[in-house]
């Protein structure tokens, strides 16, 4: 059912486009600028002193702001400050002031005019704050209150949260969005855009990397919501706070019903957003497009700049060697057949090599290219017969047992490992260092997974179990000694399907 207000008329922005609009916006950018400096009623006096317009007087000023106010931008009340002069007394005094459409209307209409540049963000401050208001939001919501104080910060702290959440969203979308179309194809900006290339790598890396260590928390958090009902307990709050200590500005509290659908539609915003193939998995796929577009298009730049390579040099000596045998017409042609080769083309049977030019060697100075050459038969061309297909028997039953002897390593490696069972990272001594960076990407893994769980390269499961002990742990190899967290690693003999 569409609603009723979608089928009216937006009378407040006739003034966009109506046959005094030169006049119109003028005014109305006034009373915007005004507002934000806080002042917020403006007489005629102000708005004729303020245009700048020849002939426009008190009469036409007026006649624009009756206008205005009949569509709704303004709005006018009774100027009841004390009258001073004759003029005062016998025109009537009125006071203006902007409405909030006119408000949205001209604050649009800036954002608007200012959008030059790229635009949108990638910053990655705003995935961490959205992180820790959603922890100090699940900490509040663990104990319920009812008080005012109580609900106006958990009010705060979601309204901030959401905030964070849509800044992420809209910032990411439209500054990639703006760096695909704004890409230089100009050679001439090469040098520009290779200087800036490793900066831009490093600040899209940098999200990316931030995107993917706060997606997996803050997907663990929601699921946690959703399982135990905390979100539906988040929304009842919000609307008991908006209906009971917020007013409407004719003076009634709002409608419970459409506050917890504004809520409720919020909450399933951010809930599908983060969900598996939602909206943070597509910005993590559009960023990591970003930063393939970017070192596939330094590339296309740099062959397109090799192929452009200037041989100005060899063909101005080409030139003058020329001169030199104006009066010599054999060794002219035989400068000719040396530089372009023969004046009338010959079919031979060859097999050229293929041959890339030196940029930093004259194509002179380069060794020449011997062609073996061979007889061509006349007449039609024999049937080419088809050969066998090879049997390649032996080289997969070889890799079929490659596989399985690696296969069989990995399993006796991690047997070994967990032989005592539980593997304590912090009490660790490894005599390969080889196993170290193994170890640390599976504890990497069971960080960033919602279950805190991995799989080993055998196909066993690992799950990480919190630090047994406070301070640091030493992991020890023949390199070196890692300082590292008591971490503990549990494993399952039984392997994940």
């Amino acid at each position: 059912m569409i609603h009723p207000s979608l089928t009216r008329k937006v009378q407040e922005a006739a003034y966009l486009t109506a046959e005094n609009a030169h006049r119109y916006r003028p005014i109305m950018r006034f009373f915007y600028e005004q507002h934000g400096q806080h002042r917020y009623t403006l007489t005629l006096d102000e708005v004729r002193t303020h245009l700048t317009i020849q002939d426009y007087t008190d009469d036409l000023a007026e006649q624009d702001l009756r206008q205005l106010v009949e569509w709704g931008s303004l709005t006018a009340e009774q100027d009841r400050s004390r009258v001073r002069t004759v003029d005062e007394w016998l025109r009537r005094r009125l006071r203006y002031q902007i409405t909030p459409y006119g408000i949205e209307f001209e604050r649009l209409l800036v954002q608007l005019e200012q959008a030059h540049g790229a635009g949108g963000s990638l910053d990655p401050t705003t995935l961490d704050s959205l992180w820790h208001k959603l922890q100090q939001l699940d900490a509040a919501l663990s104990a319920t209150a009812d008080s005012q104080e109580y609900l106006q910060n958990l009010r705060r702290l979601w309204l901030d949260a959401y905030q964070y959440f849509d800044t992420t969203g809209k910032d990411a979308a439209d500054y990639l969005a703006e760096m695909h179309r704004s890409r230089p194809d100009d050679l001439n900006e090469l040098g520009a855009f290779l200087a800036f290339k490793d900066v831009l790598l490093q600040y899209l890396g940098s999200f990316l990397n931030s995107l993917m260590h706060y997606a997996d928390q803050v997907r663990a958090l929601l699921a946690g919501w959703e399982a135990r009902h905390i979100d539906r307990q988040l929304v009842a709050l919000l609307v008991l706070h908006d209906t009971t200590y917020t007013v409407d500005p004719d003076g009634l509290p709002p409608e419970a019903t459409v506050v917890r659908a504004h809520y409720q539609q919020q909450v399933e915003n951010l809930h599908d957003w983060f969900r598996r193939r939602g909206g943070v998995e597509m910005l993590r796929a559009k960023t990591a497009d970003a930063i393939e577009m970017v070192v596939r298009h330094s590339q296309r730049l740099m062959e397109r700049r090799r192929g452009g390579l200037s041989r100005r040099r060899e063909l101005e000596e080409l030139a003058r060697c020329f001169a030199a045998c104006r009066d010599d017409r054999d060794a002219a042609e035989r400068l000719a057949g040396l530089a372009f080769g023969a004046a009338v083309p010959r079919h031979l049977l060859g097999s050229l090599e293929a041959h890339a030019m030196d940029e930093r060697q004259s194509v002179w100075a380069g060794a020449p290219m011997e062609i073996p050459l061979g007889r061509i038969k006349g007449g039609r061309q024999a049937k080419a017969r088809s050969a066998p297909m090879r049997d390649v028997t032996a080289e997969q039953q070889a890799a079929l047992l490659d596989e399985v002897e690696r296969r069989r390593d990995e399993a006796a490696l991690w047997d070994s490992l967990f032989a005592q069972g539980d593997l304590s990272l912090g009490d660790l001594e490894l005599q390969d260092a080889a196993i170290r960076p193994r170890l640390l990407d599976l504890v990497g893994r069971c960080l960033a997974s919602p279950d805190g769980t991995a799989l080993a390269s055998d196909g066993t499961q690992i799950r990480l179990l919190a630090p047994t002990k406070a301070g640091a742990g030493h992991l020890a190899a023949p390199d070196g000694v890692l300082l590292i967290p008591h971490f503990k690693l549990s494993r399952t003999r039984e392997k994940a399907k």
